[in-house]
């Protein structure tokens, strides 16, 4: 199984043209780098980038990895936005109590904004001339 961090790695020192620029960019040992790129290679079973003094140059195969190499990053980057939204989506009643000053047709359109942020939500406005004093009845 390939390893996101690994890919990560691979794709920053594909784009920095460089293992010293890659490091810097994603605050990572050079030899922890190396290490894990050693080990990207040895999963796909090739060499992934060519060493020629102090740069590296994609092989072949480097070539033909790297759309898909940058396809997993982006997936797995909206797979986790996915969940994410699902924690901040909003549900459940919202009961409003207000005197009816309140109940302006602003107040109920900032509502309605709401209701169209959070679908998931309901909201029941009631009116009161008199309210409880510290949300008691």
């Amino acid at each position: 199984m390939l390893d996101l961090i690994e890919i990560k790695i691979f794709c920053a020192v594909v784009d920095s043209r460089g293992l010293t620029a890659a490091a810097d960019t994603l605050g990572m040992p050079k030899s922890t780098m190396s290490r894990r790129l050693a080990q990207l290679e040895r999963r796909v079973g090739q060499p992934l980038l060519r060493r020629q003094s102090n740069r590296l140059q994609l092989t072949e195969a480097g070539r033909l990895f790297e759309s898909y190499a940058r396809q997993m990053l982006r997936l797995s980057q909206q797979g986790l936005q996915v969940i994410e939204d699902l924690r901040e989506e909003v549900s459940g009643e919202l009961q409003v109590r207000c005197h009816p000053v309140c109940a302006e047709p602003w107040f109920v359109a900032a509502l309605e904004s709401f209701l169209d942020r959070y679908p998931g939500a309901r909201i029941t406005l009631k009116t009161e001339d008199k309210l409880p004093v510290n949300g008691t009845s």
